[in-house]
């Protein structure tokens, strides 16, 4: 009997089953990176992997990803949204095909804040105010601004700065003029979905002296003070307080004066700071003033003309050197800081200059600086303005008999450097404001006027060897023009008389006029305006008996129409 080997009995060995891990995620914040990392059970480059996210009903599809060497991966998503959310990641696209779903693992996703500091009820102009708080977490270098709402859905940017390590932040509010805002501070450099803001603020800013006054030491006044002056340092005092400027704006000014006089100068300035009086620089070592009705005044916006309102100032109206007058009728000095003594402007009211104790002990008016927009006295300006030049000014001899060109040499006083022609460039802005009269004793007129885009000065000496001057205003158009040229003349014939500057009208027309500028104390002008095309032209001649110039006047009016207003 043979035996028979049965044959061996085959067994499947069952195929390896698919899985893959989860890593727990550290907590993480909206907007910033939440990293999965994890592996599956086959270490297989290249296996597609997908992430999901558990929404209130579903799983969401987050992210996906391909495995790397030995079957690892790493997910890195942002969520814009916080909260605990469930994540889990598997092996294909969906779960009814995939070779394997991990267990899910839960994230939490904290809020960002930017958290604002309560605000004082209000501030003071020019103490550094600022919106301080602290973001959570921490973005150091990270930049933030500050907005502040303009109303109807519009907000603008006030300033921009960094958190520091700890998260915390300082940002600047514009505070030389007195405001109410609302304001926020938002994160910068993300885009407009992950943007944090932060709760609204209110800053409010108000207009205040705020007068500081310090003790003077011998060492402050050492380039001022000299032996032998009757006021020692030890009875001087540092007043610093606030003024209003000239561009409308709140700004911090010294004053070096006499001990027993800073309670009157705290009182005048307190008045003249409540009456929103306008005044120019005043540095600690030298500071000169006038209170007079002015022409000056600042603009909103800044390329608009509103003469007329009373305003503290300065004016030089009249200067002599070695015979020779170098006056005009409409040129505004800034007094060169080197220069000392007391000087006195063409008006009724003294300027009080003082440098070192000796002046410092005397009474002295509000200080003055430069207009808003100051010629450039560092270089001698260009004999020409844009498309005005020489020729655009009548001859001298189309002016009367013996009238010369006059190259104006400048200097400290004059405010320019001479540029050795009979022309200069003006500042279109100033120019435009000092034409106007100012000074008078009728009844200011308001308003804005046009601001031309280029300004060109003349200087002629006429037939007795007075100063005349000429000033070319062009503007972008004609409408402009004649708009300036009915401002100009609005205001002269409502100056009147018996002020620091008298008018008396000669004759007028739509389109030119004559008239006698007086100053008490001071030369006599006459007066011929022109507006032609684009172009209004103001000539001003010296003259000993102004009031018998009418014949003369209308006869130049057709030598100035005949050449400003050239290409």
């Amino acid at each position: 009997m043979v035996e028979t080997t049965p044959p061996p009995t085959v067994v499947d060995t069952p195929t390896p089953a698919w899985s893959i891990t989860l890593n727990q995620p550290a907590a993480s914040w909206e907007d910033k990176p939440t990293v999965f990392t994890g592996k599956i059970s086959k270490p297989i480059t290249g296996s597609y992997l997908t992430l999901w996210q558990r929404v209130p009903g579903a799983w969401v599809l987050r992210a996906s990803i391909r495995t790397t060497a030995g079957g690892v991966y790493k997910f890195s998503y942002v969520s814009a949204y916080t909260g605990t959310w469930a994540f889990r990641t598997m092996i294909g696209v969906k779960d009814t095909t995939a070779l394997a779903i991990s267990a899910y693992r839960t994230v939490p996703i904290q809020d960002r804040k930017i958290v604002v500091n309560t605000s004082a009820a209000w501030y003071a102009t020019l103490t550094g105010v600022s919106v301080t708080g602290r973001m959570t977490p921490a973005e150091p270098g990270k930049e933030l601004a500050l907005q502040d709402y303009l109303g109807s859905g519009k907000w603008r940017l006030l300033s921009i700065a960094k958190m520091d390590a700890a998260g915390n932040f300082r940002l600047r509010v514009p505070d030389d003029v007195p405001s109410s805002r609302t304001v926020r501070v938002l994160t910068r450099g993300v885009a407009q979905p992950a943007m944090e803001y932060s709760g609204l603020a209110k800053i409010v800013v108000k207009a205040a002296l705020n007068p500081k006054v310090y003790a003077v030491s011998a060492a402050m006044v050492r380039n001022t003070y000299r032996a032998g002056c009757p006021v020692k340092p030890a009875s001087l005092r540092l007043l610093q307080l606030n003024y209003w400027g000239f561009d409308g704006k709140v700004h911090r000014g010294e004053l070096v004066l006499r001990d027993a006089a800073v309670s009157k100068m705290i009182t005048v300035w307190t008045s003249t700071f409540a009456s929103k009086f306008r005044s120019g620089r005043c540095g600690a070592w030298t500071c000169s003033a006038a209170v007079t009705s002015s022409r000056w005044r600042p603009t909103t916006p800044p390329r608009s003309t509103a003469p007329g309102s009373p305003v503290i100032r300065t004016r030089f109206r009249r200067t002599r050197t070695a015979g020779r007058s170098t006056s005009t009728p409409w040129r505004t000095r800034t007094w060169p800081r080197t220069a000392s003594g007391t000087r006195r402007t063409g008006s009724r009211t003294a300027t009080v200059r003082c440098r070192g104790p000796a002046c410092s002990s005397r009474a002295a008016s509000p200080p003055r600086a430069p207009p808003e927009l100051p010629e450039q006295a560092t270089a001698p300006p260009p004999a020409t303005a844009g498309p005005l030049s020489a020729r655009n000014l009548p001859a001298a001899e189309q002016l009367g008999t013996g009238w010369k060109t006059y190259a104006d040499p400048g200097g400290a006083e004059a405010g320019f450097l001479g540029n050795k022609t009979w022309t200069r460039k003006r500042d279109a802005h100033q120019a435009a404001f000092e034409a106007l009269p100012s000074g008078c004793s009728g009844q200011p007129v308001t308003g804005s006027l046009p601001v031309p885009q280029y300004a060109l000065a003349g200087t002629y000496r006429t037939g007795d060897a007075l100063p005349a001057t000429a000033l070319l205003l062009r503007f972008t158009d004609a409408g402009k023009a004649t708009a300036y040229y009915a401002g100009y003349q609005s205001r002269m014939k409502a100056c009147g008389s018996g002020g620091d500057l008298s008018i008396k009208q000669l004759w007028s027309d739509q389109s030119a006029a004559a008239a006698v500028r007086g100053y008490a104390g001071a030369e006599s002008y006459v007066d011929i305006s022109v507006a032609q095309g684009s172009t209004v032209a103001l000539l001003a001649a010296t003259s000993a008996s102004a009031d018998t110039q009418s014949s003369w006047a209308h006869t130049v009016v057709p030598t100035l129409q005949a050449v400003i207003d050239q290409p």
